[in-house]
């Protein structure tokens, strides 16, 4: 036994897509797959697509996750075929692991035996994500940002925080085996679970939601002019991306090109509206505090000015500074973006100070998760 197989799928379903649209041709499994360097030179990883689909009649072929009944004749003559999910297979060097880790799997344990080392299952399947994950999502990332099929999801990314390594794996439906591919074993190094964020979220959260009350005034705003402003567009749609946790790079860099975006409309109202008393009021404080009018100032500074003019910033400013130097570093350096505490904390005050600045204020800010709650009426207006 030199080596750990480990093979997975990864879904990539999107409504009516199902993986990634090819031209009268469809990769046919192992043997047109792709193989990948991963950060442990001495391991190995491929991954492909399989042939699913059928045809009746002679027609066009359908996607069928259940039936590999793809006839050549017609792909070739096909204009779009569907991919479906991405299989892949890590060959995992024995090399980089230690002796009770390697035990696991002589021994054939399941994550919920009572004599299995559960430190060191997990620590496998830890080494394992490690080295599969940016493979994926290098390979995903050149299919929707190269050759354009935008549809795509982003790559999985375990975070201990959510969920266990076990429901990651488990949900990649991976598997393993020591002997060569003949037999194996599902690969689940813990109990799956999904770990909600605090035991219950306050009133307020779900607050953010539509109640009668917005119901009430959208009949007011509907037979107004659109009035959405191009800035509030942007800066949602960054969120949107933030918050399904797809590139938080490219979030922050449409972000804060949201927040400038709705400066300049605020400035160009102002200015329009002859609103005299506030450009002069803007440009005294950019004076007094950089010697410069407000708009030869940088981003970052022009927002330190509009906090002081706008109490409901106070809170917002540091971080929201911190989140253009964040798309600073990404534009000018190249830098790239993780999830942490501090790109959430940066992120949530650019959203807010751009939704306090744009012409119609953004009203609320709801984080969809599936999370829930019953309470009384009492509870609810307390």
């Amino acid at each position: 036994m030199n080596s750990l197989l480990i093979r997975f799928v990864v879904p990539l379903e999107n409504g009516s897509m199902h993986g990634p649209a090819f031209h009268r041709w469809l990769p046919d499994g192992e043997q047109h797959s792709l193989n990948f360097v991963t950060k442990d030179k001495s391991s190995s990883l491929r991954i492909w697509f399989k042939r699913f689909g059928f045809s009746e009649n002679s027609e066009m072929i359908r996607f069928n996750i259940t039936k590999n009944q793809v006839d050549p004749n017609i792909m070739r003559r096909q204009g779009v075929l569907q991919g479906g999910p991405l299989f892949g297979e890590l060959m995992l060097n024995l090399k980089i692991l230690t002796e009770e880790e390697i035990e696991i799997f002589k021994e054939n344990l399941n994550y919920n035996n009572n004599d299995i080392n559960q430190s060191a299952y997990e620590r496998v399947g830890e080494k394992v994500v490690a080295l599969i994950e940016e493979p994926i999502n290098k390979l995903l990332n050149l299919l929707r940002f190269q050759y354009g099929q935008h549809w795509l999801p982003s790559a999985p990314v375990w975070d201990k925080r959510n969920e266990s390594i076990g429901g990651f794996c488990q949900n990649l439906k991976m598997q393993w085996s020591i002997d060569s591919g003949i037999s194996w074993n599902k690969f689940i190094p813990n109990t799956p679970r999904v770990y909600l964020k605090g035991l219950k979220p306050p009133k307020e959260w779900f607050r953010e939601f539509l109640t009668k009350e917005d119901w009430n005034s959208l009949q007011f705003k509907i037979s107004e002019e659109d009035s959405i402003s191009f800035g509030a567009k942007i800066i949602m749609e960054a969120r949107s991306y933030f918050e399904i946790g797809d590139n938080p790079s490219y979030s922050f860099v449409l972000g804060v090109s949201g927040l400038e975006i709705a400066i300049e409309e605020l400035f160009t109202y102002k200015k329009r509206n002859n609103d005299i008393n506030w450009l002069t009021t803007i440009n005294i404080i950019s004076r007094k505090h950089f010697n410069k009018r407000f708009k030869e100032l940088g981003l970052a500074k022009k927002v330190r000015i509009l906090g002081m003019l706008e109490e409901k910033l106070s809170g917002w400013i540091d971080d929201c500074t911190g989140a253009i130097s964040t798309r600073n570093a990404i534009v000018h350096k190249g830098e790239r973006i993780y999830y942490s505490e501090i790109a959430h904390k940066q992120f949530n005050a650019l959203v807010h100070t751009t939704g306090t600045l744009i012409l119609n204020p953004l009203i609320k800010y709801p984080r969809y998760t599936g999370l829930n709650t019953l309470l009384s009426e009492e509870e609810w207006n307390r």
